[in-house]
């Protein structure tokens, strides 16, 4: 039977392990991931056949073990595939990062630019206002920050590095790395209230750089 034809409650009954089909409707939904992987990922440099292979077998194993979150709002196979392709964009983004060592991005520079003049601080004021309050926030980072939310709040917010990435990394889980930068965050803005900075000069500095 053809992925589209089937309800969601057959997909729910048939994926069952006890069930009599259990593994024809896993293959019926692995050709169904496969095609629309290859279709979504076409021409994607980093992904050859044989990635692609690996990652709707993944895609399977984390549909399976994520099948009882499955709400019915949507077509079962609209949600698989959302669980594939989300699978996948994770998997290429730490793929980006696997030959980049923490020691090759220089945590010694400033978080923030002092010298940039560009963005919403473009005149001569706004500028003079943006170094101060990018030398203030730097000054934060390392008079206020513990070491573990400097070293999210840097590789996540300057470099781009992925939370699941620096999970990795770190031997942390992803949800303590979110609270990492959730609490360096509002450290931060607590001290650049003490220091009776405008909670506008903070939000404008928020926008831009955390």
């Amino acid at each position: 039977m053809e992925a589209g034809i089937r309800s969601n409650q057959d997909w729910l009954d048939r994926l069952t392990e006890s069930h009599p089909e259990f593994n024809s409707t896993l293959t019926d939904l692995r050709v169904f991931l496969m095609n629309g992987l290859s279709r979504a990922f076409r021409g994607h440099r980093k992904i050859s056949t044989e990635n692609m292979e690996d990652f709707c077998q993944d895609s399977l194993i984390r549909i399976l073990e994520k099948i009882s979150s499955f709400n019915g709002q949507a077509r079962f196979t609209t949600w698989a595939m959302k669980v594939a392709v989300n699978l996948v964009l994770s998997e290429v983004r730490k793929k980006s990062w696997e030959n980049v060592s923490l020691e090759s991005l220089d945590g010694s520079e400033p978080f923030l630019d002092t010298n940039r003049g560009s963005g919403f601080f473009s005149s001569t004021e706004r500028n003079v206002l943006r170094k101060n309050m990018a030398e203030i926030c730097n000054r934060l980072i390392e008079t206020s920050l513990t070491d573990r939310q400097k070293i999210a709040l840097v590789y996540h917010m300057k470099y781009g590095m992925p939370l699941d990435e620096i999970a990795r990394r770190t031997g942390s889980k992803r949800n303590s790395v979110y609270k990492l930068l959730h609490d360096a965050r509002k450290k931060m803005k607590r001290e650049m209230e003490k220091m009776d900075i405008s909670r506008k000069d903070i939000a404008e500095l928020e926008e831009y750089s955390l």
